[in-house]
């Protein structure tokens, strides 16, 4: 195992062939970089206290920009995420909760409100759910959506790369003076794990060389295909362990994207945002996947923040959500607060706007029903209070933790913590009365045709019964 020392000098190694941010800001409007990797856990990011050495290149982001170490999603699923992402809206407000749900056309969207400002703006996704017919392009000038030839093989993020890198050439040479939203989406971490051979020999040795295609076939199929009771202890620490090569690859990958960016002076007066739709379970309270609970494997995701004279190097403890992304961008793209969001910015907490408190506040995540035949969850919604976190389950009961003592979330409802389960309740009771309240009346949906639900199986997808 790599020890955080090999992280250090990867990094060091890097940032002295990196250009540095920029030190002060830039005349006019910055350009908007909004990177999203599906299923990367917080805890397989150096920045995050890793340390196998798969993120050297997002490691050294953190000395380039801010890292928030405590970060969530507003779900643990990428639909509903996603949403909340672009909306700055919980999943009962912008209603997202199924695969078959559309993202309403009422909701505003990141992309509506830039491309007023006069943005142009493209989204490249490997992602098949977050399809133009499903509301998620409203804002962009052009949104592409990748797949493969098989249900089973994920886009790889080379394929996003060069789609964004050539709408962005023809977008410098028809709107030089434009500024510019670049949104790119990648699956690398997502099941199933096929990480190229390289980074597989290096983070998955025990896959062996003489059977490697069919143990990790193997288990791969019993992970996408819910048969989750009969993963062997040595195949899920194989799928750990292509989890993490993946995790090393889409790392590689983001170093030739911002090599090439900085290449075209992208960079040289750009918003960039770094962070994951949701994390997954790796057994830690024994299941796989995601979308089922709220366990910090799941929902606490790695959010990294560089802007135009941002002091680089700085971590920011409090607990923040990916709700406050969109109302963060655009005030420091000097643009007004959206009225319909419930994020606020963190441009107060990075130093970024003086006369503003940064106070520590409440974060909320939710999983609402899907319209499954049953209901798999184990929880419905969680509230975070400084170290304090408290998940309920469909039923209403509870489970409460400290985070700080047991960050694995392994020993619910200490009798030290009896006296404050009650007011995290009432407090997310009052939160989920207020989103709902303010909710969209969003009934819309798109049916899911054979091909798309072959697709989602093979993603690990439960479409309906129980696994």
């Amino acid at each position: 195992m790599k020890r955080l020392s090999t992280t250090v000098a990867f990094v060091v190694a890097l940032l002295s062939a990196s250009p540095a941010w920029p030190t002060t800001a830039p005349a006019g409007p910055p350009n908007i970089l909004l990177i999203v990797i599906d299923t990367l856990r917080a805890d397989r990011v150096g920045a995050y206290g890793n340390e196998r050495g798969l993120t050297p290149f997002l490691d050294s982001l953190a000395s380039r920009g801010v890292v928030f170490s405590n970060a969530y999603a507003a779900s643990s699923w990428t639909s509903p995420s996603i949403a909340s992402l672009f909306t700055s809206r919980y999943p009962s407000q912008h209603r997202v909760a199924s695969f078959k749900s559309m993202l309403a056309a009422e909701e505003v969207t990141l992309g509506e409100r830039l491309a007023a400002a006069g943005y142009r703006s493209a989204g490249f996704t490997a992602n098949l759910r977050l399809a133009k017919k499903l509301g998620f392009s409203q804002g962009f000038d052009h949104w592409r959506v990748f797949f493969a030839k098989k249900p089973h093989v994920k886009p790889r993020a080379a394929r996003v790369r060069g789609a964004a890198l050539a709408w962005l050439d023809s977008e410098l040479e028809k709107y030089p003076a434009r500024p510019r939203l670049l949104y790119l989406h990648f699956m690398e971490p997502h099941p199933p794990l096929h990480p190229p051979a390289r980074f597989k020999r290096r983070f998955a040795p025990q896959a062996g060389e003489a059977n490697d295609g069919a143990n990790v076939d193997e288990a791969n199929e019993k992970l996408t295909g819910l048969r989750h009771r009969e993963l062997s202890d040595e195949e899920v620490e194989l799928l750990r362990s292509l989890y993490d090569a993946e995790v090393a690859a889409i790392d590689e990958e983001l170093r030739l994207i911002f090599e090439e960016l900085e290449t075209r002076g992208f960079l040289r007066n750009a918003v960039v945002v770094v962070t994951s739709d949701h994390g997954t379970e790796l057994r830690e309270h024994g299941g796989f996947l995601h979308g089922f609970t709220m366990y910090n494997e799941t929902i606490k995701v790695p959010l990294f923040l560089m802007a135009p004279a941002l002091q680089g190097g700085r971590v920011v403890q409090a607990n923040v959500s990916l709700v406050d992304v969109a109302p963060t961008i655009l005030e420091l793209a000097g643009l007004p607060p959206e009225p319909r969001h419930a994020g606020r910015s963190l441009a107060s907490l990075v130093g970024q706007v003086e006369g503003k408190a940064a106070a520590q506040t409440d974060v909320v995540s939710q999983l609402l029903e899907a319209g499954r035949k049953f209901d798999v969850r184990k929880h419905r919604a969680c509230i975070i209070r400084d170290s304090k976190k408290l998940a309920v389950r469909p039923n209403g009961t509870t489970q409460l933790f400290d985070l700080h003592k047991d960050p694995g979330e392994q020993d619910p409802n200490p009798p030290s913590l009896s006296s404050e389960a009650a007011a995290l309740k009432t407090a997310l009771d009052q939160a989920d009365r207020e989103y709902s309240s303010t909710g969209s009346e969003n009934t819309e949906v798109q049916p899911l045709d054979e091909a798309v639900k072959d697709r989602l199986r093979a993603l690990g997808y439960m479409l309906d019964g129980t696994p």
